[in-house]
C-alpha cells in the first residue's frame, strides 16, 4: 500500500471513528414528539376543577358519583365534537388523511370507552374522585380509572368549564369561591394507597389502580408510602404520555419502552419504538429505577387498552 492510500484509508478511518458515534447517538434519540407542555414546576395555583374535586373527593357516594358522571360525559362530549370537526376539514395528501382517519377511528373508540365507564357509575360499588401529585383530576369506577383531559389539550379551561357549569348547576360550589390553592407537586399527596403484610414479614403497598409494591420487610413504612406514591404517579405520568400518542395515531412498540436523560437539560425522554422515537415527560424518580418501567409494561399496556389490571413490582 503506497503513501497516499495509507493516507486516505488512515483518513476514511478517523472520520468514521468520530461520525460513527454520532450517527449512532442520533438514531438512538430518534423523532421528539411533543405532547402537554411540561410548564413550571415550581409551586402553581390549582385550577377551579382541581380545587372543586379536592371537595368533592371527602363528600358523600351520591356527590362523587354526580361528578364522576358529568365529568365523564362531558369528556366524550369534547370528544365528538372534535371528530366531528376533524370529518369535515380539507383531506391533504394521502399520508395526512391516513393521519387523520387513525386519529378518528382511535379518538372514537376512546370516547366509546368514556361513554362506557359513565353508563358503569349507575351500577358501580364505588366511585372516587382524586387529584394526583401532577394536579390532575381521576375518577375511579370500581378500580377503572380515568383522568379527566379534553381532546384540546392545550386549552384545558374548555372542558373544565363545561364541567364545573353543569355539575354547580343548583349547587353551591363553595370550593370555586375559596382563595384559590397553591401546592407544590410534593405536597399534592391526595391518592390513597393501603398496606399489605404476608407471612414472611414483608409488606405490599397497593395503589387503587393496581400498582403493587412488594417490600421484602416493613421497615420505614411512611418513607416507602411517599416514595410509592410518587413512583405510582410518574408511572401513570409515562402511561398518560403513551395514550396521547395512541391517540396522535402514533404506534407504540410496547417492548421497546425504555426511559433515559439528557443530562445537558436534565431532561427524562420516554422511548416508544425501534427508532427511538421520544417524548419528554417529568419522571425524575421514575427515571432512577428503570427497570420499573419495564416491569410496569404489561399494566400501561392495559390501561392504554381502558383495562384495569393488578402488577406487583419489587421495590427497594
Amino acid at each position: 500500500m503506497n503513501h497516499w492510500r495509507r493516507f486516505r484509508v488512515g483518513l476514511a478511518t478517523g472520520l468514521l471513528a468520530v461520525l460513527l458515534p454520532a450517527a449512532v447517538a442520533a438514531a438512538d434519540a430518534g423523532r421528539r414528539v411533543m405532547l402537554r407542555d411540561p410548564g413550571s414546576r415550581a409551586t402553581v395555583v390549582l385550577s377551579p376543577l382541581t380545587r372543586l374535586a379536592l371537595s368533592v373527593q371527602e363528600a358523600g357516594a351520591g356527590e362523587r358519583a354526580d361528578f364522576a358522571r358529568t365529568a365523564l360525559e362531558e369528556m366524550a362530549a369534547a370528544y365528538d365534537e372534535e371528530i366531528a370537526q376533524a370529518g369535515q376539514s380539507p383531506l391533504g395528501n394521502r399520508e395526512q388523511a391516513g393521519d387523520r382517519r387513525r386519529w378518528i377511528a382511535n379518538t372514537a373508540a376512546y370516547t366509546e370507552h368514556i361513554r362506557a365507564l359513565a353508563r358503569a357509575i349507575d351500577t358501580a360499588a364505588n366511585v372516587e374522585v382524586n387529584v394526583d401529585a401532577g394536579h390532575m383530576v381521576r375518577l375511579l369506577v370500581d378500580n377503572q380509572a380515568m383522568m379527566v383531559s379534553g381532546p384540546r389539550i392545550t386549552e384545558p379551561e374548555r372542558l373544565e368549564r363545561r364541567i364545573i357549569d353543569r355539575y354547580c348547576l343548583g349547587r353551591t360550589c363553595d370550593a370555586l369561591y375559596a382563595e384559590p390553592e397553591t401546592q407544590s407537586p410534593a405536597g399534592a399527596e391526595t391518592e390513597r394507597g393501603t398496606w399489605g403484610f404476608d407471612r414472611s414479614r414483608g409488606s405490599v403497598y397497593a395503589t387503587a389502580d393496581g400498582l403493587e409494591f412488594a417490600f421484602a420487610d416493613i421497615a420505614d413504612l411512611q418513607g416507602r408510602r411517599q416514595r410509592c406514591l410518587a413512583l405510582a404517579a410518574e408511572l401513570r405520568t409515562a402511561g398518560d404520555a403513551l395514550i396521547e400518542l395512541l391517540l396522535m395515531g402514533e404506534s407504540v412498540v410496547w417492548n421497546r419502552l425504555r426511559l433515559d436523560g439528557d443530562a445537558a437539560s436534565g431532561e427524562q425522554r420516554l422511548h416508544f419504538n425501534a427508532a427511538g422515537d421520544y417524548v419528554p415527560v417529568d419522571v425524575p424518580r421514575l427515571a432512577q429505577v428503570p427497570q420499573l418501567l419495564g416491569d410496569a409494561i404489561p399494566w400501561l399496556r392495559l390501561r392504554a387498552e381502558g383495562k384495569t389490571s393488578t402488577i406487583r413490582l419489587q421495590a427497594r
